[in-house]
């Protein structure tokens, strides 16, 4: 995924560090994604190839909170957890971590926009400049996630299904090429993928009749677990050009549900096709189902 980069004030003071942020979205907005676990779980990573796979919160002070760390390789996966201690309504949220270091983040309403101040205790395994970064990183994905959805026609779906199968058999059918054009031609009769290689960074084009297609960048790649693709480009007539959908995401989890495995996706979209989105996925995932049990 492409960063904006945030105009940031970044400071030091013995064990503190303080970043600042200017983000283009109402401060209704920006609270909210600190404070609804639908929209934590989307941005509150610190580098590509790390992801989110779930987050629960109480948001209430004396409540907790736990969101899930998920690695590139699944040997570094952790749970961060804590207990808000203040809570003031588009103003401050306030939350101690499971090893007692205090996190701050301060809100102000400059009208269209939001100043965010996030002030942390730095622990003592890594260093301060390590940390810093860490934690600018994921400010700047609050920025862009923030600005993303306060755009008006901005949508969101959100699905999952209980298949009897094996994560192995349905990774396949969502990463193998021809498997994928047998539930992806739901949107059209040609559809299909192609990609030099299935990692982190590299470019993959999902393409239909008529030379039309879009351009991605996969930006989580696990295998049997996660995969996401962030739109880049528009594909016209062969053509590629800067897409209206630059930054949306369409990401598949994969987990073990007892003798059945759940595949949930996530799929960014316009308010104009989400009606169609959703009844072309509802399709697609029959279909997926189906190949899965074969």
């Amino acid at each position: 995924m492409s960063i904006i980069k945030s105009n940031k004030i970044n400071l030091i003071t013995m064990s503190k560090i303080k970043i600042e942020t200017k983000i283009n979205a109402p401060i209704s907005t920006v609270y909210q994604v600190n404070s609804i676990a639908k929209h934590l779980k989307r941005w509150n990573y610190a580098s590509p190839g790390w992801y989110n796979p779930d987050a629960t919160i109480d948001f209430r002070v004396g409540g907790n909170f736990v969101v899930k760390y998920g690695s590139d390789d699944g040997k570094n996966d952790f749970d961060l957890g804590g207990k808000y201690t203040l809570i003031e309504n588009n103003k401050v949220i306030e939350y101690l971590m499971g090893d007692d270091r205090l996190v701050r983040i301060d809100f102000e309403d400059l009208e269209d926009k939001t100043k965010v101040v996030l002030e942390f205790d730095a622990e003592n395994e890594n260093p301060l400049e390590m940390q810093k970064e860490g934690w600018s990183n994921i400010l700047d994905n609050m920025k862009l996630y923030s600005e993303k959805i306060s755009n008006q026609d901005y949508a969101y779906l959100e699905k999952e299904i209980l298949i009897q199968t094996t994560q192995q058999k349905l990774w396949n059918v969502l990463t193998n090429p021809e498997l994928y054009k047998q539930w992806s031609k739901v949107w059209d009769e040609y559809s299909r993928m192609e990609c030099d290689e299935l990692k982190i960074g590299n470019k993959i084009r999902f393409l239909g009749s008529e030379g039309w297609g879009m351009e991605s960048v996969i930006r989580v790649f696990r295998p049997y677990d996660a995969i996401t693709y962030i739109v880049e480009n528009d594909i016209k007539n062969n053509e590629i050009s800067p897409s209206t959908w630059a930054e949306f995401e369409e990401t598949y989890l994969i987990d073990e549900f007892g003798d059945q495995v759940k595949l949930r996706i996530f799929v960014e979209c316009t308010k104009a096709t989400q009606d169609m989105m959703s009844q072309k996925w509802d399709e697609a995932l029959s279909i997926i189902s189906a190949l899965s049990q074969n």
